[in-house]
């Protein structure tokens, strides 16, 4: 992974993430039919969508780069009762099987640990199942014919114990300080 960096995007970086989102959803999940991709891309992951998320804190991004070009993305949802839901991850396939995706897990799963959170969640297709079982998520459950007609399969992976002083923090700050 020599000259590959992580990190958690702001706002700012959103012009170097959309294209790439954009070509990855084209390119990369052969699942998808044309309609499918046109769907995702002109209605529930629409540009000012993920924008707005971003904005409102609503979901977070992460990225891998190689030097200043975008070549890995997880997009995920905010932390909710101490689960953090993954939407999108996606590497380029001249970088796949380098320690991106796993990079940008391990960020990741950092993060919702800090933020009071004790698992992730997320669905993926049949081709990935070996690579989330070998980074400890465990297999929950199957979907047949979900989605789009796609079939599904659900991981979780454990990162903490759960702790309503931990999952609850924001709720309970807030409650104190009205006191």
């Amino acid at each position: 992974m020599k000259d590959i960096k992580t990190r958690e995007a702001t706002i700012n970086d959103f012009d170097l993430f959309y294209p790439f989102f954009k070509k990855c959803i084209n390119n990369l999940f052969p699942q998808f039919t044309l309609a499918t991709q046109q769907f995702y891309l002109q209605e529930e992951f629409k540009k000012s969508v993920i924008r707005k998320g971003l904005t409102k804190k609503k979901k977070s991004l992460y990225l891998a780069f190689k030097n200043d070009t975008v070549i890995g993305i997880l997009l995920v949802d905010k932390t909710y009762g101490g689960i953090c839901f993954a939407s999108w991850l996606a590497v380029d396939p001249s970088f796949q099987k380098h320690g991106v995706a796993s990079s940008l897990l391990s960020l990741w799963e950092k993060q919702v640990v800090k933020d009071g959170g004790h698992a992730t969640l997320l669905w993926t297709s049949k081709n990935n199942i070996p690579f989330y079982k070998n980074r400890e998520y465990i297999l929950i459950g199957e979907f047949p014919q979900a989605w789009f007609g796609i079939d599904y399969y659900q991981f979780y992976k454990p990162l903490a114990l759960p702790e309503e002083k931990n999952y609850l923090r924001e709720y309970l700050t807030k409650k104190k300080t009205k006191k």
